[in-house]
């Protein structure tokens, strides 16, 4: 996604503050979600052998997961934000991959896997709430 998009995604997100929360995972939201994990778990093995071909080929899959219909979950800022902070984990991560620079992929994993880790936690909570 390019920094173009990213940024007008940030913006419609912050403008629908107000649209409900879905009351469950759609079926594409499941999909996105089970090949997000796939990927996650590729990465780390590209990051734990230090396989930096897999590494960026994986780092760009999990970009391109993003653009898909089932991720957009919500539509709120804080959402918007975990989401922003997941695009640039990943792709900091091929990036890290491209430069063969292992310390710096192992640190965008984390990195990643933090975003992914605060986001479940805030959409599970924004589900509570209604």
């Amino acid at each position: 996604m390019n920094i173009r998009m990213l940024r007008l995604f940030v913006v419609c997100a912050a403008l629908l503050v107000g649209a409900a929360v879905p009351s469950g995972q759609t079926s594409a939201t499941r999909t996105v979600m089970r090949d997000k994990l796939e990927l996650s778990h590729h990465v780390l093995d590209a990051v734990m052998t230090g396989n930096f071909a897999a590494l960026e080929r994986d780092a760009t899959a999990l970009t391109r997961v993003t653009e898909r219909p089932g991720w957009l979950v919500l539509t709120t800022p804080e959402y918007a934000h975990y989401s922003s902070a997941f695009v640039s984990a990943t792709q900091e991560l091929a990036a890290a991959a491209k430069a063969h620079d292992l310390d710096a992929a192992a640190a965008r994993y984390a990195s990643m896997t933090m975003a992914c880790y605060q986001c479940h936690r805030y959409v599970a909570r924004s589900r509570q709430s209604f």
